[in-house]
C-alpha cells in the first residue's frame, strides 16, 4: 500500500484486510512524486503525518500475526 493522503485513513482496514485473507505481510511504501507522481505531490504525507503512521506501523508489528514492513528508511 502506497499511503497518501487520500488514504491514511483506510490503513487500519487494508492490515485488516491482509490478515483476513490470509496474506503474511503487510508492506508500506513511501509516495515518491516522479513522473506522473508529480501531478499529484499534494497528495504526499506530511511529515507529521508520516511520524505517526510510522509509528502506528510499529506498534501494530507487535500486535499482528502478520509481518508489517515499510520502505520508508525511519521504519
Amino acid at each position: 500500500m502506497t499511503a497518501t493522503k487520500d488514504n491514511l485513513n483506510e490503513v487500519e482496514d487494508i492490515i485488516n484486510l491482509t490478515e483476513e485473507l490470509g496474506a503474511c505481510t503487510f508492506m508500506h511504501y513511501n509516495f515518491i512524486p516522479s513522473v506522473r507522481g508529480k501531478e499529484i505531490i499534494d497528495k504526499d504525507l506530511s511529515p507529521q503525518e508520516r511520524e505517526k503512521l510510522l509509528k502506528y506501523l510499529a506498534k501494530e508489528c507487535d500486535k499482528r500475526d502478520i509481518s508489517i514492513l515499510s520502505t520508508a528508511p525511519k521504519f
